[in-house]
């Protein structure tokens, strides 16, 4: 399966894109090509949209994945994301807090959609659809959506932190209720890397 990754980054977290990148390298199946959409900002107004429109514009293949630079994918990812429909995603997922240990997990309303970090989709299949002049972009995409496919919850984690220009409301501290307080966890859903990692962030900036 060949296809392309679009990675969205303003250049303001970077030792989550390092990891990002320490991911991508350990994927059984690798991509084609690899997008990092990170010009300088023009605002200091959230623009997710423009960069993924951006990496649109730029793959050199119909299959396309939205990488989110400070989440957690498991080494088989892509490998488990193959797809021949239109659009895939992953139903339900947790989201965890490296700042207040905190906890969550969501089915995103019951809808049938998916949190855009764990989005894959053909570029063939966007004829008619309009980008969203918000940061909504996982809810538009998955309410144009029509030929998917949506796994059951798999490793992937929604990594929250507060740190950068951050949208959604996963980086809300009042949505957690459930507490990590020795991080046990965490390190029992990730590699060992990538927990040593996540521990090390959150020694550095209690």
């Amino acid at each position: 399966m060949k296809f392309s990754v679009i990675i969205p980054d303003r250049n303001d977290r970077r030792e989550f894109t390092d990891h990002c990148f320490f991911q991508l390298e350990r994927q059984t199946v690798k991509p084609d090509q690899i997008i990092h959409v990170n010009y300088k900002p023009v605002s200091k107004d959230i623009d997710l949209v423009d960069r993924i429109k951006s990496g649109i514009k730029q793959s050199r293949n119909d299959k396309i994945f939205i990488i989110e630079n400070d989440d957690y994918y498991p080494d088989d990812y892509f490998e488990k994301m193959a797809f021949d429909c239109d659009f895939i995603g992953v139903g339900s997922t947790w989201y965890y807090n490296i700042k207040t240990l905190g906890y969550k997990f969501l089915t995103h309303n019951n809808q049938d959609r998916s949190g855009l970090f764990c989005t894959g989709f053909k570029k063939s299949a966007l004829n008619g659809f309009v980008f969203p002049n918000n940061i909504w972009l996982d809810l538009a995409l998955w309410q144009f959506a029509k030929n998917y496919k949506l796994l059951k919850e798999f490793e992937v984690v929604g990594i929250k932190h507060n740190t950068g220009l951050c949208g959604g409301r996963g980086h809300d501290d009042r949505i957690y209720k459930d507490h990590d307080t020795n991080m046990d966890w965490l390190k029992k859903r990730v590699r060992k890397e990538s927990f040593e990692f996540y521990k090390q962030w959150h020694t550095n900036n209690k």
